[in-house]
């Protein structure tokens, strides 16, 4: 598998954590840290699919890419290049 067919899977899955994402919210859920338990919107910080916080997400659909980055990477505890790439592939 070469690099533009790794690339391409990665956007496309998360394209797909999106959309279970917005139908676990409006089901009144998010995803848990893990990933796979929904959890009730009263239980605690959501995180999405791929260890992003609800916040980052909100950042991103705000059209704000750079606080979403900067925010991704206090969280994270990931570099420049890594946050930028998990942004982007939010988009």
């Amino acid at each position: 598998m070469d690099d533009e067919q790794v690339a391409e899977l990665t956007a496309r899955i998360a394209d797909l954590e999106r959309k279970v994402d917005w139908l676990y919210r409006n089901a009144g859920y998010s995803y848990s840290n893990a990933g796979t338990t929904p959890i009730a919107p009263d239980g605690g910080s959501a995180v999405a699919p791929g260890g992003v916080s609800a916040e980052v997400l909100d950042l991103v659909r705000q059209g704000q890419p750079i606080h979403a980055i900067r925010l991704y990477r206090q969280q994270a505890g990931v570099g420049l290049k890594e946050a930028k790439d998990v942004i982007d592939g939010l988009k």
